[in-house]
């Protein structure tokens, strides 16, 4: 009889040390570089993908240098290891404290650290996010609440929602929010509420209000959720035009106004000016002036009751009471008053990007109902801009002193505080710590993976360089690797970086409500325009490069996509399939004609190649309809008929198939292509924020794109951000 596994030991008990995460991080190297000395000794080698056969992963590359989940993987089993020791009654000492100190203390450490309001970069919460005990915080969803609530503030709404909905994920399913103790309720419905805010501020107000509606279908109908769902509907009209603008906003006031009488009705002043203040702007912006007017006044007389209240106390106003006071002041026309306001609002936001931007969202909104210049108080808010820079210059600077001084100028100008770069040139490396130098935070998006751009990018004598690099890569807020090195397709590879460089850094742009300065002699897409390359109104490749018998593409658009449940249709409906399912298909790939540069089907798989990324994605949004409003029970084919698609844009290589006798397409992006439409949720569109990020650098509009969160791809291909596709309403 075989013997059962015994479980492992519960160390669920136990709490280790916030200082021996340090020490945590450097035992999951050493098992990463374990397991990889024990992978080559067995005759594996690094591949794209694992694969059993030949003996290829795509995981025998240096610890840093691995997918996020990876690292994740490794942590987790260091962590095992700490506190399997701690369990057996050891210590663990510090050898540079020569002491332990209470862990009991550990978890209010962690909370007092992240509730202490100080001004912390958005590099210190992802090494927080990072070296988290997390059996610890798993234990005490509160911790997700808290870190996202300040990655908020950074104006970084995509990882604020991942922390959120990790926390979350740590609720079982329940049918009632009664079953949970009303601590437990209390923090479900808090991640509830800043999840959705974080999917709001990222520009997906749609699934943020299906968020916000499941809530309320549980019985939350507090101020705070109603509010947030009338920003959604406010967020949804200004996504739109003429009927559907005029509908939302009616809706978002509706919410507003009710939510505002029920705050006073309960003399909850905090929700009744937040909400107050929002109804009588959305009655402004809805041309009802008078109504307008008569909320403001009742919302300025609480604003001011509250003001008396803490000012009786010694206590400071804070940074919203101000602001909604400079709204009050906006909405009345008296711009002198709303400044004075609104100056002393931004001066206590300490750092907190997302309250700025909010607060100058809303100023341009009246300011331009009203017929006024946009701009009049945009010296009130001091918001950072995003800025990047980029040279294709690869030899070292004879003297980097005119350089910096030119950076230093331009960022102290127009406040240049977040910063995009790859980082792997001289005068891109000065950039970056010029930024650091003025308490930026920087983002280094690498054409190729780290190794290979220390070897290949730092030549012999350029140590100090090398250095530089290296530390800005610790203090970077993010690092990213888009390709694989290819010595003859670099240049490929560094034009496709840059082009990724600015679509991110104009998104970042729209989350926070900023402005993007490019201090780069010429943008990364004027550049390949320029050069006949890239075709501005579409998205439209036009290069390629011969290499090794095959043509390598700067990017190209794919579409991958699979019917759902597929493999349970009885055999007549495969029939059906095959002759209905698929000439439908044919008519859609028929009207766009020679914009396909191919088009492949296994069974009920498609995968299309495009010439643009404007095709590519009203092909998948006429996919989509047409699997959804068909009536298939008609055709002989199950009513629930659903189908997964995803779209990835990115380097790949054209060759000629010796067995198809057509063109065929293949490399690291085609794989991941393929690997994004497994996880995509039937009858949804998945992007990757590759294919994003071309699309808001080359224009293509009538889209809009949703963050979703990062996802894991099967068979270990890494952990990317992705986004719903939806096209804009008129």
């Amino acid at each position: 009889m075989k013997k059962q596994i015994p479980p492992p030991i519960d160390t669920s008990n136990i709490t280790v040390n916030p200082s021996l995460l340090n020490l945590q991080e450097e035992l999951a190297k050493n098992t990463h570089a374990v397991w990889a000395a024990e992978r080559i000794a067995e005759g594996w080698t690094l591949g794209p993908a694992r694969n059993e056969e030949r003996k290829e992963t795509p995981c025998l590359v240096p610890y840093d240098d691995l997918p996020e989940n990876e690292k994740e993987y490794d942590r987790r089993i260091s962590m095992e290891v700490l506190k399997t020791i701690l369990q057996f009654g050891y210590e663990i000492c510090d050898p540079a404290k020569q002491e332990v100190e209470d862990p009991a203390g550990d978890l209010d450490h962690i909370k007092k650290h992240l509730t202490s309001g100080s001004c912390v970069t958005l590099a210190h919460y992802r090494n927080v996010w990072w070296q988290k005990d997390v059996l610890l915080w798993d234990q005490n969803p509160e911790l997700y609440l808290l870190l996202g609530e300040q990655i908020l503030k950074t104006g970084e709404p995509l990882f604020a929602f991942d922390v959120f909905s990790k926390g979350l994920g740590n609720f079982d399913d329940f049918a009632s929010l009664e079953q949970l103790k009303k601590e437990e309720r209390d923090i479900y419905i808090n991640l509830c509420q800043k999840q959705a805010l974080a999917l709001a501020q990222s520009g997906a107000a749609v699934d943020a209000g299906i968020l916000l509606s499941k809530l309320i279908d549980l019985g939350v109908n507090d101020a705070e959720t109603k509010g947030l769902l009338g920003r959604t509907y406010k967020d949804m009209s200004l996504q739109n035009t003429g009927k559907v603008r005029r509908d939302k906003n009616k809706a978002a006031f509706a919410i507003y106004h009710r939510a505002f009488q029920e705050a006073k009705g309960n003399n909850d002043d905090d929700a009744s000016y937040y909400n107050g203040i929002n109804a009588a702007t959305l009655a402004f912006l809805g041309d009802d002036r008078q109504r307008a007017e008569h909320i403001a006044i009742e919302v300025e007389r609480i604003c001011q009751r509250e003001v008396k209240r803490l000012s009786a106390d010694n206590c400071e106003i804070p940074f919203w009471l101000d602001a909604t006071l400079g709204e009050v002041a906006l909405l009345a026309g008296d711009f002198e008053l709303a400044t004075d306001y609104y100056t002393r609002a931004a001066e206590k936001t300490a750092g907190d990007f997302r309250s700025l931007g909010s607060m100058l969202k809303q100023v341009k909104l009246i300011l331009r109902k009203a017929g006024q210049v946009e701009t009049l108080l945009d010296d009130c808010f001091q918001l950072p801009a995003v800025c990047i820079f980029s040279s294709l210059e690869s030899e070292p600077l004879a003297d980097e002193t005119l350089l910096r001084a030119f950076f230093q100028e331009q960022l102290e100008t127009n406040r240049g505080r977040i910063a995009y770069s790859s980082g792997i040139s001289h005068a891109e490396i000065v950039f970056l710590e010029e930024v650091l130098r003025q308490g930026g935070e920087i983002n280094i998006v690498l054409p190729v993976d780290k190794k290979n751009i220390i070897e290949h990018c730092f030549a012999a004598g350029d140590s100090e360089l090398e250095e530089r690099f290296m530390e800005l890569c610790e203090q970077a807020a993010t690092i990213r690797a888009l390709d694989q090195y290819h010595e003859g397709k670099f240049a490929h590879s560094l034009k496709f970086c840059l082009l990724y460089i600015q679509g991110t850094a104009m998104a970042r742009v729209e989350q926070m409500e900023t402005r993007l300065l490019d201090l780069s002699k010429h943008s990364a897409l004027e550049a390949l325009v320029e050069s006949g390359e890239v075709d501005r109104e579409n998205g439209t490749l036009s290069h390629t490069i011969s290499l090794e018998g095959v043509n390598h593409s700067l990017f190209l658009p794919m579409l991958f996509a699979d019917v759902k449940g597929y493999s349970k249709l009885t055999e007549r409906e495969l029939v059906n399939f095959a002759t209905v399912f698929l000439a439908k298909v044919a008519r859609i790939t028929d009207k766009y004609g020679s914009n396909l540069l191919s088009k492949q089907t296994i069974g009920d798989g498609l995968f299309i190649v495009f010439k643009n990324l404007t095709t590519a994605v009203h092909f998948a949004i006429d996919l989509q309809v047409m699997v959804a409003y068909e009536k298939w029970e008609e055709h002989g084919l199950p009513d629930d008929l659903t189908i997964r698609i995803s779209l990835d844009a990115g380097p790949c290589y054209t060759f000629s198939d010796p067995v198809e006798k057509q063109r065929g397409f293949c490399g690291n992006y085609v794989i991941r292509a393929a690997r994004m439409e497994p996880i995509t949720p039937p009858g949804h569109i998945y992007a990757s924020d590759t294919f994003v990020a071309l699309c808001r650098v080359t224009n293509v509009e009538g889209i809009h794109f949703d963050y979703a969160g990062s996802v894991s791809l099967p068979k270990n291909y890494g952990v990317i951000p992705a986004y719903h596709v939806r096209p804009a309403q008129p």
